[in-house]
């Protein structure tokens, strides 16, 4: 009677301590997979913040080149100018 008894403790014993180990590795099984989509998450916001920052310096690169070409349009214009009216001045004198 009192062996039964004993042995039926250490069998629920026994039970209790795999079914805690289940769940501390079932517990530690979530905690990774939470770490691991936390860093899957951050990976993809970085990769967007990347690809974010590299098309606003592609824009301001376009702009910068805009405001440079016309720039040099206006340039371009003044030289024009200015040999026409020297033209002329140097016509004039001869």
């Amino acid at each position: 009677m009192q062996l039964s008894g004993t042995e039926a403790y250490m069998r629920r014993s026994d039970s209790l301590k795999r079914a805690e180990q289940r769940a501390r590795e079932e517990s530690e099984k979530l905690r990774q997979q939470e770490r691991e989509q936390i860093a899957e998450k951050r990976k993809r916001d970085l990769t967007l913040r990347a690809r974010i920052a590299a098309k606003a310096e592609e824009k301001k690169l376009e702009l910068l080149f805009l405001q440079w070409s016309e720039h040099h349009k206006k340039l371009g214009n003044f030289i024009r100018l200015f040999l026409i009216l020297v033209q002329v001045s140097y016509s004039q004198f001869y």
